[in-house]
């Protein structure tokens, strides 16, 4: 008869060693500084808010150090991110540690440093924490707060905006939370076929808006002044005064002109940030769209 535990690859673990277990996220590689980067900013951008970040850093006798973080989320509990960070040489595992600070400071998240035994990161990039390793570091005191700006050069502290010039560190995704479901399918192949996702994009605005305002005939430009414009457009968005609603029909106008035509005319070139951009800019114009409604008409008093 099998006793209590966990099975894993044949074998059981027992229940006492289980309990010992922290059991908590743990995201990136060890030793692999780009992933390590990338599972923070993703972490980051999953909309979890962060409430602060510990740096566990186990120092070498030749003044060197490997580090990682641990993430406090405000509804997940902690996420281990593994030790592709290092300290005390020029590399790619220092300038990694100094860039994964820029991003918590960029976000505003404390960061306090707290030195453990090299056998805590080890247990951490195994992904087997104990209990008692986060134990130790609540009732430990960590470095002075200002210890982690030793890990970053002055050009970076002057300068804390700078990760999100890096495109492999905040890759252009679509947040599919804010498309309108109308496009949703569009949305799902903007990275396979740009150029045909956007144009698809606009055409199918005209035709609904074409469909509401029966104006059959019109297109671009002259149908988003017809069904929006004026005191006696036939939509509008019922706005207090004038001016907002001739400043949302100048929206429609401007992206018909400035983007939608070009594309219309000719192959365009543009980078995939560019393209994000566009595509959720034509995303708002389906959201105001949805929300105008028909212009009551007129009573004539026969008078």
């Amino acid at each position: 008869m099998m006793t209590q535990g966990s099975v894993l690859a044949g074998k059981v673990l027992p229940e006492k060693v289980i309990h010992k277990l922290a059991g908590i996220e743990y995201h990136g590689s060890p030793g692999i500084t780009a992933h390590c980067l990338r599972a923070i900013t993703r972490l980051l951008c999953a909309g979890d808010e962060i409430e602060k970040a510990w740096l566990l850093s186990a120092k070498f006798r030749d003044g060197g150090g490997a580090h990682c973080f641990i993430m406090h989320t405000l509804c997940g509990g902690p996420v281990a991110i593994k030790s592709g960070f290092s300290s005390g040489y020029p590399g790619e595992g220092p300038k990694g540690l100094e860039t994964a600070l820029a991003i918590l400071h960029l976000h505003r998240i404390d960061v306090e440093e707290y030195e453990v035994d090299n056998s805590v990161i080890e247990r951490l990039d195994k992904s087997c924490l104990l209990v008692g390793d986060l134990e130790d570091c609540e009732l430990a005191r960590p470095t002075h707060p200002t210890k982690t700006a030793d890990y970053m050069s002055l050009s970076c502290l002057d300068d804390p905006s700078y990760p999100v010039r890096q495109p492999h560190l905040y890759p252009p995704s679509v947040d599919l939370g804010l498309v309108d479901s109308r496009i949703l399918d569009l949305a799902l192949d903007l990275s396979k076929s740009p150029d045909r996702v956007i144009t698809t994009a606009y055409r199918r605005l005209e035709d609904m808006i074409r469909d509401r305002t029966k104006l059959s005939n019109e297109s671009g430009q002259r149908l988003m002044s017809k069904a929006f414009e004026g005191p006696d457009s036939i939509l509008h968005w019922q706005d207090e005064h004038p001016a907002e609603q001739a400043g949302k029909v100048g929206l429609f106008k401007s992206v018909f002109l400035a983007f939608r035509n070009p594309r219309a005319h000719k192959e365009l070139k543009h980078s995939d940030r560019e393209l994000l951009r566009e595509f959720m800019l034509v995303n708002e114009l389906y959201h105001l769209e949805a929300k105008a409604v028909a212009r009551k008409q007129k009573c004539d008093d026969g008078g």
